[in-house]
């Protein structure tokens, strides 16, 4: 009974530990699992990857914690390890939630392991390998029972910060006839 459950927490502190938790200006992660350095001197109140206090924890990451790593089958933890610890470089299945239990799990999902900066779930598409990419209807009839918890199932759509580049390859100012003409000699 005690090595199932030591597993599972286990688990649970490897997803807990390869959590990001914010970028730097050089656009680095502060907190990766790869380069977590343990440190004796932390509190013991303190996330031993980043030493935040636990009241700096933010609330949605103790909600996701308990809410969507306790409802997963420890078959479906450590695909979940799996794919997070990989980086997405290995193809890993989908880990299907029912979506009343926590309805934005893939957002928050996403926002933890891999894109710390997201701030909306309609700003994540679901990337058609996914294998609930198929039985998503946007119908309202038809909704959606499950939802895929894999961060690497979904991408970001991109942001529009600036106009679209010009269609021309010269501006108009630059095609507009100047008022001296120059004369170019021939150097014989």
């Amino acid at each position: 009974m005690y090595m199932f459950r030591r597993k599972r927490t286990n688990l649970a502190k490897r997803l807990w530990k390869a959590r990001i938790i914010g970028k730097t200006l050089n656009n680095e992660t502060l907190c990766e699992a790869k380069n977590m350095i343990l440190e004796e001197d932390t509190p013991e109140n303190s996330c031993y990857c980043c030493a935040k206090t636990l009241d700096e924890v933010p609330y949605y990451e103790s909600l996701l914690r308990h809410t969507l790593i306790k409802r997963l089958k420890d078959s479906e933890l450590e695909t979940l390890v799996e794919a997070i610890e990989s980086h997405g470089t290995n193809m890993s299945p989908c880990i299907l939630l029912p979506s009343h239990l926590l309805p934005n799990a893939h957002f928050l999902c996403c926002q933890l392991w891999r894109w710390p900066d997201v701030s909306e779930p309609y700003e994540l598409k679901k990337l058609p390998n996914c294998d609930s990419y198929e039985c998503s209807d946007p119908s309202p009839s038809s909704s959606d029972l499950y939802i895929c918890c894999n961060p690497y199932h979904w991408s970001r759509r991109c942001k529009s910060d600036s106009p679209p580049p010009p269609y021309r390859r010269f501006s108009n100012e630059r095609l507009k006839p100047e008022g001296k003409c120059f004369k170019f000699s021939i150097l014989t």
